[in-house]
């Protein structure tokens, strides 16, 4: 089902952005099994939702620019859904 093959891909997204350890844009969509550009379009949405990422080329991360729970972010962003 489409639906768990892109909660699994939030999942590890998740967790290289969180232990900082992406690589470069290519080498994160590599592991993602994603083109670059479908990394940038999923980066670029996520963050048009509030996901504080950001990617830093000296350590070449991707890494959160503050605190973030994705659990906590889906409740807020769907919790008026019934």
């Amino acid at each position: 089902m489409e639906l768990f093959k892109i909660m699994n891909r939030l999942v590890a997204f998740d967790k290289l952005v969180r232990q900082e350890n992406t690589g470069t844009a290519k080498e994160f969509a590599k592991s993602m099994h994603l083109s670059v550009r479908q990394m940038y379009n999923v980066v670029e949405e996520l963050q048009y939702y509030g996901v504080p990422v950001e990617y830093d080329s000296q350590r070449q991360t991707y890494y959160y620019t503050c605190a973030f729970d994705f659990g906590k972010f889906f409740q807020e962003k769907f919790s008026d859904i019934q």
